[in-house]
C-alpha cells in the first residue's frame, strides 16, 4: 500500500482530504526560504550594525543592506505565493 493510499484511507475524501491537497509541492520550501531570509535580516538589524563603526558611510551601507535583505526575503515569499 502506497503512502497516498494510506492517507486517503485515513482521511477519506471529505473536508479533511482537501486539507492535504497541494497544487505545488515546493511552495512550502519557497515560503520557508523567504521567511528564513527575512529572519536573518531582522537578526542583523537587531544586532545593531550601526554600533560597530564610526564611519557614517559604512553604517548607512549596512543598514540599507539589511533592509534590502528583508525586502528580498519578502519578495521571495510573495513570488512563491503568487506564482502559478
Amino acid at each position: 500500500m502506497s503512502i497516498q493510499e494510506r492517507v486517503r484511507e485515513t482521511f477519506g475524501s471529505g473536508e479533511s482530504g482537501r486539507l492535504l491537497r497541494a497544487d505545488d509541492r515546493l511552495e512550502l520550501i519557497g515560503v520557508l526560504a523567504g521567511v528564513f531570509v527575512v529572519l536573518v535580516g531582522l537578526g542583523t538589524l537587531v544586532g545593531m550594525p550601526w554600533a560597530h563603526h564610526s564611519s557614517i558611510a559604512i553604517t548607512l551601507g549596512r543598514v540599507v543592506g539589511t533592509l534590502g535583505t528583508i525586502a528580498v526575503g519578502l519578495g521571495i515569499v510573495w513570488l512563491t505565493r503568487t506564482a502559478q
